[in-house]
């Protein structure tokens, strides 16, 4: 490999690594959140195992599309969008292939609103970044964020 092919090469798989470290968290976040804990086996003591294994699947989607670029930030908001947009996408799919009873978090809550409420409040995502990830529009956001919490406010007592 000749030198500047290595040096390009340096930068990609230091990018990718900056990349990986950034969004893992976030991506295990959101699919605990929205997934739950899952007693399937014995050996599962943790019950984290299946939102893990969907967490993966995610990650790995999620980054593809930066696998060709050197230049992702932490502050790339249009990114941050992009990356939510293709981890709700792929945790839905999974999800709609597993019939397995769920505890998530936000159970009762419309599906709809549980996403808004995961992103909006574990996440951290803005009104407007949920609205483009959930492709609704922002007033539709607030609306369900209010609607959530005010139903887990009435059932707190």
């Amino acid at each position: 490999m000749d030198p500047t092919t290595a040096e390009c090469d340096k930068r990609f798989r230091g990018s990718l690594a900056k990349l990986t470290s950034i969004v893992w968290p976030q991506v295990i976040r959101y699919t605990r959140a929205r997934v739950g804990r899952r007693f399937r086996s014995p050996r599962s003591s943790s019950g984290w195992d299946f939102a893990d294994a969907v967490a993966r699947i995610a990650h790995a989607a999620a980054i593809e599309p930066f696998v060709d670029t050197y230049t992702y930030t932490d502050t790339d908001t249009a990114a941050r969008v992009q990356l939510y947009s293709v981890i709700v996408r792929v945790v839905r799919a999974e999800l709609a292939h597993d019939a397995g009873q769920s505890d998530a978090m936000f159970d009762n809550i419309d599906p709809i609103a549980q996403e808004v409420m995961i992103l909006r409040v574990i996440v951290g995502l803005t009104v407007f970044q949920t609205a483009t990830v959930l492709e609704v529009p922002a007033g539709r956001v607030r609306l369900l964020q209010h609607q959530a919490m005010r139903s887990l406010e009435l059932r707190a007592g």
